[in-house]
């Protein structure tokens, strides 16, 4: 399942917006998507749109429209390709029904169009979901979709200190989640630990339990004397492995063995980025060629990659991201021209600001053919990096 399109009304500094992605023509790198161009372009809000629209967060929501105007506020995400099987796959058995009846057919292709608009504080938690003529509301479901599909962000301010942490949400919880689980069920050596961990904490015999009683007796004395006669003892739960994946720390040995807390900066990033794309990997992995296996759709957003990277290292980046995007639909908003390659330009999505808005060119918009060595050459990816180009054909003239 891939996001086709997606439409802005009033959203940030989007007054109308209706673009097309790039979905996968079954070609290397067609799930790529490059957005480029200067400081606030807004290329980062088209980025935020995505992301709003599948998530409830209504914080903040004052800042997201530019127009007094609430019927005239809304983002619409269209997605294709296999919707079937993905509700087959990753939807609640009694939901299922649902979203197949929000399904609708174009052109011999199946179609899943979802929108969120604001006409009250009530309504814009509300997910509508179009089923061939209009919107509604389908009862029960809004919360549903968010497990539609998973999204991974990388903002340009994303702490790398906090994306290391076993929190919910961050990319560690998202990539070592599944192995707390299985830790717990398929585990044999967890049981033994809990065995020991009781000896420990909760047998009466252990140094720890008879610390703790001389507590448990001094409190009921008093607790007998002044208020009410009964026990009291400390116990200690076991522990979850959720929990102690809490405490998880990311060691890294640069010459000197720290926490990825006390690396440079752009050290920090990279191990980042680095765990992002395993993750990726790891939950969409599949046999070349064989597109007939689940896959749960993952969208991977990553704003201004190149932040902290050596021009070397952001190329690695783009092959690596490159390789990752035959199996992913990868958004990527970038300043940097390491991000643009000859291979890739139909991919390339230039916001061009233009007085109080932005108009977003690709290369589908030019009469240019691509496959001409004298219409794009070594220093091509200049071009999308400047206001104003000026092509010259030199001739020679035989006499």
């Amino acid at each position: 399942m891939f996001i086709k399109n997606i439409k802005l009304k009033n959203f940030k500094c989007f007054s109308d917006l209706d673009i097309d992605f790039s979905i996968p023509n079954w070609e290397d790198w067609s799930w790529l998507n490059i957005l480029v161009w200067e400081n606030n372009s807004w290329k980062s809000s088209l980025i935020e749109a995505i992301h709003f629209l599948r998530n409830k967060s209504t914080k903040n929501i004052k800042k997201i429209w530019i127009n007094d105007d609430w019927n005239d506020f809304f983002v619409e995400q269209t997605f294709v390709w296999n919707i079937d099987n993905v509700i087959d796959n990753f939807i609640q058995e009694n939901k299922k029904e649902s979203f197949r009846n929000c399904l609708y057919e174009e052109d011999w292709n199946k179609y899943f169009k979802v929108k969120r608009e604001f006409k009250n504080d009530s309504d814009i938690k509300k997910i509508l979901f179009f089923n061939n003529w209009d919107y509604s509301n389908v009862s029960w479901i809004d919360w549903v979709f968010q497990k539609f599909f998973q999204i991974s962000n990388i903002w340009a301010d994303t702490s790398p200190e906090n994306e290391s942490k076993f929190w919910s949400s961050t990319i560690c919880w998202n990539l070592l989640s599944e192995i707390s689980d299985k830790f717990k069920t398929d585990n044999s050596e967890f049981d033994d630990f809990l065995v020991e961990f009781n000896k420990m904490f909760n047998d009466d015999d252990s140094w720890l339990q008879l610390d703790l009683n001389n507590v448990a007796n001094e409190t009921q004395q008093i607790l007998n004397e002044q208020f009410w006669n009964a026990s009291l003892k400390f116990k200690f739960n076991n522990p979850e492995p959720n929990i102690l994946f809490k405490n998880i720390k990311i060691l890294v040995n640069d010459w000197e063995e720290t926490d990825i807390s006390e690396k440079w900066h752009w050290l920090q990033r990279a191990i980042i980025l680095s765990l992002l794309q395993v993750y990726a990997k790891r939950i969409t992995q599949i046999d070349d060629g064989d597109w007939n296996i689940n896959l749960k759709p993952h969208f991977l957003f990553i704003d201004e990659p190149e932040m902290w990277l050596h021009p070397q290292a952001q190329k690695k980046l783009f092959d690596a991201l490159k390789i990752l995007s035959k199996n992913h639909q990868i958004f990527i908003s970038s300043h940097s021209e390491n991000f643009i390659s000859l291979d890739t330009i139909e991919n390339i999505y230039k916001f061009q600001k233009e007085w109080d808005s932005t108009i977003i060119k690709s290369i589908r918009n030019f009469d240019i053919n691509i496959n001409e060595n004298r219409n794009f050459f070594f220093h091509h990816h200049k071009l999308f990096f400047t206001k104003k180009a000026i092509f010259f054909r030199m001739s020679r003239w035989y006499g």
